[in-house]
């Protein structure tokens, strides 16, 4: 007979029996979720380290340090991964502006996590068989996924996940793409 987690009455009635192996920590305390665990100093100092608010333009996101940081790891995968190289503007050529997007990574419990920034072209500048021939995007289509994932369960195959990050910089372009940097360039000092 198994001696099952005993349920503290400030828990919910979703919470499920867990065996006493599994419990991590002291079981006679209530679950704590990171809402609570705000008050505790190393939530604190957790809190301290990702901003609340997006930024609507640059200026703002320059004035706190969480949103440059953020802005320095983007760069520094476009500088590892040697994507581009600076270049005199040529006469009679479309030039891409850049713009960046910023947002608040969340957890289930709507907890800001981490702050991401993505330098992205603005690509409604470019024309259609002057700029580039054709337009692709690498998505699988939902029957598509339906069959491999049905395939896979009925031959016993293991489906592994993974993401890999920046994918979009790994694949080469045909044409050649010019983009114009008016905004501010952050020094890169990335410890990796």
């Amino acid at each position: 007979m198994h001696t099952f987690y005993q349920r503290h009455p400030s828990e919910h009635r979703w919470t499920k029996d867990h065996l006493l192996e599994q419990v991590i920590g002291n079981p006679s305390q209530s679950i704590r979720t990171r809402r609570q665990l705000e008050t505790d100093g190393e939530m604190y100092m957790f809190t301290l380290t990702v901003n609340r608010t997006k930024p609507k333009n640059i200026k703002e996101a320059m004035a706190v340090s969480a949103w440059i940081e953020a802005m320095q790891e983007d760069l520094y995968q476009f500088n590892r991964l040697d994507v581009w190289k600076l270049v005199d503007r040529p006469l009679c050529k479309n030039v891409i502006n850049m713009k960046w997007l910023w947002k608040n990574k969340r957890d289930e419990e709507n907890t800001v996590i981490r702050n991401k920034a993505r330098l992205v072209a603005k690509g409604y500048g470019q024309k259609e068989g002057i700029d580039y021939k054709e337009s692709f995007s690498p998505v699988a289509r939902l029957e598509a996924v339906q069959l491999f994932v049905a395939y896979d369960a009925h031959k016993s195959f293991p489906v592994y996940q993974m993401n890999v990050k920046t994918t979009f910089l790994y694949s080469p372009l045909k044409e050649e793409v010019l983009d114009c940097t008016r905004w501010l360039w952050l020094p890169l000092s990335h410890n990796t």
